[in-house]
């Protein structure tokens, strides 16, 4: 019996994917600034990293690169030569990486088009692209096929100061459009049956109202509006979103939560969290452990002291706080400071991972990874190390747990520039 319980240990040994040993990578030149600012893993393991580089003047060059397994650029890709970046990012099933951002910008006032690119997941080259022209700002998503969805917000100037949003779905094949929807809304997250969720506002009203939409992701026509008891912070400022097992969408802003159902909209709870106060104190990033809702963000700010980084589980059936954790950077020299958690995400295990910066203010701040049990308690704390301090902007969790992280990592004191930096750490905390 004993023989037969080591022989199922090491048969699931064998099977379970082993983590990808710790790593970091920079790139570019650090004197000339950049950063990374979305991470994903590759149904292989390796890291998709996407940012700016080598900033001239208020420029940067969009810039998309793939690690190796031991942190080695398999490939770089930049998306536009001059005045573009990367919002967002994601690996398809295949590992072919579709980006979001902005191309052809000639200065800080005009920061380009909304472009969505796909690359080729073993070479970096371009395979299609889809330029929205006629547009301010974009949101994106890639259903589970592949396919991008996204909306092209356009802000018009008048009596009602609105925005309008137009909503496509392109084939993940070629960027063909699939249908088109002038009355979508903001794009913010998808279900696993590929329908889109999205927060829109009807302006044909004298007073405009606000909602959380469900669009078909086969045709784009309306399922269903979300009640209008959603406080509008949530919905009118572009919220967070994400989608839990269930197909129910979670949505935040500020300091506020709500939870709808994915099959007809209805309001299952609304959350005011204490110790935010929508400000400096904010939900920066949210997710789901396939049940529960984690939060991340910063807690109220109060003059003289700063604040705290801040992350709280929130119960999925009634959006109560399980547990939070407020980390202080505790300097030395009792400046007033922001501590603020900019990503999270989730291991296998229900673990929390998180990056972002202590001690920002009067300095550069310190990037900082974080790793905190399913119970809230905090397993490890890693610094980057950086002469210049730095900033944090992305975590994703990958085979064997590995945790990717992107953001950047300053120059020397008094040189005002960085660089763009992905780090591997194992799910010990090794770097």
């Amino acid at each position: 019996m004993r023989a037969l319980f080591w022989s199922f240990a090491l048969s699931f040994l064998l099977l379970r994917p082993a983590p990808a040993p710790a790593w970091e990578t920079r790139i570019g030149d650090l004197l000339h600034g950049g950063g990374a600012m979305r991470v994903a893993f590759d149904p292989a393991g390796n890291v998709v990293a996407g940012g700016s580089t080598h900033q001239s003047g208020d420029l940067a060059i969009a810039t998309v690169v793939k690690l190796g397994l031991d942190g080695a650029v398999l490939w770089r890709t930049d998306v536009d030569p001059l005045g573009s970046f990367v919002e967002s990012l994601f690996v398809d099933a295949a590992g072919d990486v579709l980006v979001q951002g902005y191309a052809g910008g000639t200065d800080e006032d005009s920061f380009g088009h909304p472009t969505v690119v796909k690359l080729d997941g073993a070479t970096g080259a371009e395979l299609w692209r889809h330029e929205g022209l006629d547009a301010d700002s974009a949101s994106f998503v890639v259903d589970a096929a592949g396919n991008a969805l996204l909306s092209l917000e356009r802000h018009v100037f008048g009596t009602l100061d609105e925005t309008r949003a137009l909503c496509r779905k392109l084939s993940g094949t070629d960027g063909s459009l699939r249908w088109e929807n002038p009355d979508c809304g903001r794009v913010g997250a998808v279900d696993a049956a590929g329908n889109v969720f999205t927060t829109a506002v009807d302006f044909s009203t004298p007073l405009p109202s606000a909602t959380i939409r469900k669009i078909s992701g086969a045709d784009g026509h309306r399922i269903w509006d979300g009640p209008s008891g959603v406080d509008a912070i949530i919905v009118r400022n572009g919220p967070l979103m994400t989608v839990d097992d269930g197909g129910n969408v979670i949505c935040a802003r500020s300091r506020e939560v709500a939870k709808l159902a994915g099959t007809d909209g209805r309001l299952l709870w609304q959350r005011t969290i204490a110790k935010l106060d929508g400000r400096i104190g904010s939900i920066m990033d949210l997710t789901t452990d396939h049940n529960d809702v984690v939060i991340a963000g910063a807690s109220t700010y109060v003059p003289n002291k700063g604040n705290r980084l801040f992350v709280a589980k929130l119960s999925a059936a009634q959006g109560n706080q399980k547990w939070r954790k407020l980390v202080d950077a505790k300097n030395r020299d009792y400046r007033t400071a922001i501590n603020v958690a900019r990503a999270v995400a989730v291991d296998g295990a229900g673990n929390v991972v998180l990056v972002g910066e202590l001690d920002r203010g009067f300095g550069r701040g310190r990037l900082v990874v974080m790793k905190l049990t399913r119970g809230g308690r905090i397993l490890w704390t890693r610094y980057p190390e950086s002469q210049g301090g730095g900033y944090g902007r992305a975590v994703a969790v990958g085979p064997g747990d590995t945790i990717a992280v992107g953001g950047s990592l300053a120059a020397p004191e008094g040189v005002e520039a960085g660089s763009f930096y992905v780090g591997s750490f194992t799910p010990s905390g090794d770097h």
